[in-house]
């Protein structure tokens, strides 16, 4: 890792794993301006992760239209967008504890679908209407 500063090499001070989800927490030390901040690291879906499409074709996973998705379902509620992010990241933790590379349809509908309905019963209606099975 470079320092965010100066482009000098840092060293690791600390590394913890992040009790939700599969990331990493790092703490660094710049050796030459003394800078200290921290990283965190998670795993990139889009390259690991492959999504079986409604038409069977295999496409990369990607975090970014799966958020779109939480989004538009929490659209009637004020201050949505921070909460969707939080949840597309309950909803990722919850497709990657199923320790799988191909990840179907109806998996992550089933997913956020659970997360959205323990968040909130009318976003998860609206977002079942927007993705049948």
């Amino acid at each position: 890792m470079v320092c965010i500063l100066c482009d000098s090499t840092t060293k690791t001070t600390n590394t913890r794993s992040m009790s939700r989800g599969y990331q990493k927490w790092r703490r660094h030390t710049c050796k030459r301006c003394f800078a200290v901040f921290t990283t965190r690291e998670t795993a990139d879906m889009s390259i690991s992760y492959r999504f079986e499409a409604q038409d069977g074709s295999m496409q990369a996973f990607s975090r970014d239209t799966l958020f779109m998705s939480i989004v538009g379902a929490l659209m009637h509620l004020p201050g949505h967008i921070p909460v969707a992010s939080d949840l597309t990241a309950t909803i990722l933790t919850n497709l990657q504890d199923g320790k799988r590379l191909l990840i179907t349809r109806s998996d992550i509908i089933e997913s956020s679908t659970t997360v959205l309905r323990r968040y909130n019963l009318g976003a998860s209606q609206i977002y079942r209407s927007q993705h049948p099975l």
